[in-house]
């Protein structure tokens, strides 16, 4: 249905994992459509904040896993905390394509071992410029054959 327009990027989890959940809740804000991401009622940032009491989507417990914090309130005071700094520092502000454009975004280690497992033998891993929440080094793994993320 979708053709080769839109596919799924493995995300490892822990800092890497956050970035992507921040990244994602911004984008009603970077379209002009919000001024906050919790105010977007159909997004997750309105789910994780426990604005919107029914019908969640998010599975919590494994999201609390993936992580690694104790349990949700903790997750919750974290989540909030994290959409105050990134409105703060005006973080993720522009579009980011590799998030979409590349088929795993991680630590250097957890890519390769992302390539060799789908089987991508043809790549070039290529180094993010995130430096926030925690100063981890992300890098998307680039595909010789697909379009060029920056």
């Amino acid at each position: 249905f979708w053709s080769n327009r839109f596919h799924a990027t493995r995300i490892e989890s822990g800092v890497h994992l956050q970035r992507c959940l921040f990244y994602i809740d911004m984008n009603m804000v970077r379209a002009g459509v919000v001024d906050r991401p919790e105010d977007w009622l159909h997004g997750s940032a309105c789910e994780l904040t426990s604005k919107r009491r029914r019908y969640h989507i998010v599975n919590r417990r494994l999201l609390v896993e993936r992580l690694s914090l104790p349990d949700w309130d903790t997750y919750r005071r974290w989540y909030e905390a994290g959409l105050a700094e990134i409105m703060a520092r005006k973080a993720f502000t522009r579009r980011q394509s590799f998030w979409t454009d590349s088929p795993a975004v991680g630590g250097a280690d957890w890519v390769e071992a992302a390539a060799a497992y789908n089987g991508i033998k043809h790549y070039s891993i290529v180094e993010t410029d995130l430096k926030w929440p925690e100063d981890v080094k992300t890098v998307f793994l680039r595909a010789k054959n697909a379009s060029k993320a920056t």
